[in-house]
């Protein structure tokens, strides 16, 4: 009857005796930063945002133009709050730089001393936002920064319900446009038509981002067309023709027919088949934009902006592949 308790005892001996648990050591990681983008913080009201963004050379100037002409508006221009908003002496600083560029002061060159001290561009803008109805800025995105990624996550960050004017022009207008405004010596073309397909693409995924956006195409820029952009933003505008007259002046600077008979100025012909494809793209946008500015949501979804941002980063990476490997085929002959 004992036998159970004899074989138990048998077993403990035969069994090692239990090792003491060791205390695994815990190696202690740095936790990581968390992510700070400056901005003018939660007190900040979004619905005062307006913004216009696109390609230098576009239509931005404008349009930012037609909606400083409301009283209830004060758009800045070129004031990249993404990158200097922080700066605690943005005012002083802004103002000069406008000074050195020639512009006259006014509303979206200037802004005063408010209470006779200098001021980060976040405390301008929410001193701005108890007097107007919008404020903001106007960015035009030109070849000599790289706008993929930051801007978008900026505004997305601290301006995701704000008003958004999106503007587009023809790639070979825009790169015409840009290189015979900004261009230096030994600066290649194809750099301006690589800064026109990193800016299609942030007006996509913006489209594709933000619920309250428009898009302004460059040919369709009139009077009527702009005072109709401003009542669709509450607001009552009265523009002079001499106001739009010159932006319609240079939407004819390339004939619609250049590109698909290859008449392009002859900077702009080693750029021939790029243009092509560029330009497939920004007749689609064409197709969709209604007359209120925004894109046919039947037939552009947020997918179809998507596939363009893919599209057209693909089309830039074969551009820079081919015209460096060109240019060191040429250093090399050399």
């Amino acid at each position: 009857m004992f036998g159970w308790l004899w074989k138990k005892r048998l077993l403990q001996k035969a069994s090692p005796p239990e090792e003491p648990e060791l205390e695994t050591p815990v190696t202690s990681e740095p936790e990581p930063e968390p992510i700070r983008i400056p901005g003018p913080g939660p007190e900040f009201d979004q619905s005062k945002g307006l913004f216009v963004i696109g390609s230098a050379r576009s239509g931005t100037t404008v349009a930012c133009k037609v909606l400083n002409l409301s009283p209830e508006v004060y758009l800045l221009e070129e004031a990249n709050f993404y990158s200097s908003g922080d700066d605690p002496q943005f005012c002083s600083h802004f103002n000069q730089r406008h000074l050195q560029w020639g512009s006259h002061r006014g509303k979206a060159t200037y802004v005063p001393l408010f209470s006779g001290r200098d001021h980060t561009a976040w405390e301008l803008l929410k001193f701005l936002a108890q007097h107007y109805r919008y404020v903001g800025e106007k960015v035009a995105m030109g070849p000599w920064i790289d706008w993929d990624g930051p801007l978008l996550e900026f505004h997305a960050a601290h301006f995701f319900f704000s008003q958004y004017v999106l503007t587009v022009r023809r790639p070979d207008e825009t790169v015409w446009s840009m290189w015979k405004k900004f261009r230096k010596d030994g600066d290649p073309i194809w750099h301006y038509l690589r800064c026109w397909l990193a800016a299609f693409r942030v007006v996509a995924e913006f489209c594709s981002t933000f619920p309250n956006t428009r898009i302004v195409l460059h040919e369709r820029i009139s009077r009527e067309s702009m005072e109709h952009l401003a009542r669709l933003l509450g607001l009552k505008v009265k523009i002079f023709p001499k106001v739009v007259l010159p932006i319609q002046a240079q939407a004819s600077a390339i004939p619609d027919t250049a590109l698909k008979e290859a008449k392009l100025p002859e900077p702009l012909q080693p750029l021939h088949p790029w243009l092509k494809e560029a330009h497939f793209f920004y007749h689609g946008l064409q197709l969709v934009i209604n007359e209120d500015f925004s894109y046919a949501g039947e037939y552009a979804p947020g997918i179809w902006f998507r596939d363009l941002v893919r599209k057209t980063k693909a089309i830039e990476d074969r551009l820079v592949e081919h015209f460096q490997a060109q240019s060191t085929e040429n250093a090399k002959a050399a």
